[in-house]
């Protein structure tokens, strides 16, 4: 038996189709919030920013992960470049002018990608010399092709002047797109080479203004929050040609975090290693992937173990007894402590 409906007055009826258009336009309205306007170029779906490490103007390692918590605004170039380059460093340096405070949460990262010419000691004499707040790295040619392929470059290199194989006065067209890279690390907006402060500015404002990124312990995968790992007994020896880091990393977290590299001041570098006894040969091993930090558990670096090397020492003022270390973990990210600094020899293994 099939029911009629009533049938509705016209002016009623009216007003009922458009509530029912309306309304679930109010509600789509009401779940997604208010659409944020950008002038740049929105990156869509987002992602993580792309991989991207090397040597910083001041020869410590940099690594674009270590930024998470700031904005940053990554371009490439070369300090070869007669024109654009300068310019947008010089830009850069008036966005930070025009910031005035809100500047601090900013970063700004130049790469070069003229591996031949561009040393770290060429990049300290220019980058400083617009902003020393500027980072400015050093690639391996691999790595410049690494990051050529994950941001979508285009790097052409010129014949150098007096031929193949000299690095006389040559050209490098690159691609010239301002980066945008948002608190949380992921990519967010694109400009080009010739954007007008006006333009840019009032985005770095928005993503300047947006909260903090949550810990990363409480987002998905259960990340290890830097906080939770807590340094223990950090020691430090030197020696003539090289010295040792030892410490224990305790975690109590649910998720493994892994130790990536450790930077000093009194080392050009620190180079995680290993010493295996080998039915009684003592063999070294270097272990360029780090050491992981296994969850609810202790990673320990001691003698004969587990230890950093640390290559190039730099001897300190006399009467120093702490060493600072920053210690770089895949998850909590950069960890500052401060190490004794031992005698040679001092607790070795036994």
């Amino acid at each position: 038996m099939q029911t009629s409906r009533p049938r509705l007055g016209g002016a009623l009826a009216a007003t009922m189709s458009m509530a029912w258009v309306v309304l679930p336009a109010l509600l789509l309205a009401a779940s997604c919030g208010p659409s944020e306007h950008f002038n740049g170029q929105v990156v869509e779906p987002v992602k993580e920013a792309p991989h991207l490490a090397g040597v910083n103007w001041n020869g410590k390692r940099f690594d674009l992960k270590d930024l998470r918590g700031k904005v940053a605004v990554v371009f490439f170039g070369y300090t070869f470049c007669p024109d654009v380059c300068p310019f947008t460093l010089a830009k850069m340096k008036q966005v930070y002018a025009d910031l005035g405070e809100e500047a601090k949460g900013l970063e700004v990262v130049f790469v070069s990608v003229d591996p031949q010419r561009d040393s770290v000691e060429k990049l300290a004499a220019y980058v400083p010399s617009f902003d020393r707040r500027f980072y400015g790295l050093r690639l391996e040619p691999n790595e410049v092709n690494q990051a050529a392929r994950a941001f979508g470059l285009t790097v052409q290199y010129g014949t150098p002047k007096e031929g193949i194989e000299t690095d006389t006065n040559y050209f490098v067209d690159h691609t010239g797109t301002f980066f945008v890279i948002d608190r949380a690390g992921d990519l967010r907006l694109k400009f080009p080479p010739n954007v007008a402060l006006d333009v840019i500015e009032p985005d770095l404002k928005k993503l300047l203004a947006a909260p903090a990124p949550a810990s990363p312990a409480a987002t998905a995968g259960g990340k290890v929050a830097a906080a939770r790992l807590e340094i223990r007994d950090a020691r430090v020896q030197l020696f003539p040609s090289n010295g040792t880091v030892y410490f224990d990393v305790v975690n109590p977290g649910a998720s493994p975090d892994r130790l990536l590299r450790v930077e000093t001041s009194v080392a050009g570098a620190a180079e995680t290693h290993e010493t295996i006894d080998d039915g009684g040969v003592m063999r070294m091993k270097a272990r360029p992937e780090g050491f992981e930090v296994p969850a609810g558990g202790t990673l320990s670096l001691s003698p004969g173990g587990k230890h950093l090397m640390l290559v190039d020492p730099k001897p300190p003022a006399a009467g120093t007894k702490e060493i600072p270390l920053t210690l770089h973990f895949e998850h909590a990210g950069a960890i500052e402590v401060t190490a004794r600094l031992e005698s040679p020899g001092a607790g070795g293994a036994s």
